[in-house]
């Protein structure tokens, strides 16, 4: 697919097996545990080079977006993130990498105190998958925020 891109485009591509792909995002996404998010970044745009449909690839580079809270940065990437999901992720891949695209742009919803943004796209994750635990954690805590927010205003 990749090769017939670059000929439609006549831009010149090569060939390299997609275990590159995979070994820059593993070393991003060890330099992440490492709390080396510049160093990640790196790696993982490298990986997103090699695989730019790669959703798996993006939405890790946008989750160091989200731990430098670059809110805007963070909800593009997930946003393309959920684009190459839909278009390209095989069929057993697909379900959990919309659900991962949705859970990061949810997560930035609630930085923004957008909960009702949030909480759509959380109840959409468990559409896919009734055993999602993290959108079902992250609604609980919408719920809870608004029972806070609720007694504020009291």
């Amino acid at each position: 697919m990749y090769l017939l891109e670059a000929s439609n485009a006549k831009t010149p591509a090569g060939v390299v097996s997609g275990n590159w792909a995979y070994a820059y995002y593993m070393k991003g996404y060890v330099l992440i545990e490492l709390g080396r998010l510049a160093d990640a970044k790196i790696s993982l745009q490298q990986a997103i080079d090699l695989a730019p449909h790669n959703s798996q690839f993006i939405s890790e580079l946008a989750s160091v977006y989200q731990r430098e809270k670059d809110w805007s940065l963070a909800m593009k990437t997930f946003q393309a993130a959920e684009t190459q999901a839909r278009e390209f992720s095989p069929p057993a891949l697909k379900n959990a990498e919309l659900s991962r695209a949705w859970r990061g742009q949810g997560y930035v919803y609630v930085e923004q105190h957008q909960l009702d943004e949030a909480e759509t796209l959380y109840h959409k994750c468990l559409e896919l998958d009734a055993s999602d635990t993290k959108a079902a954690n992250e609604l609980r805590f919408i719920q809870a925020q608004r029972v806070k927010l609720d007694n504020q205003a009291r």
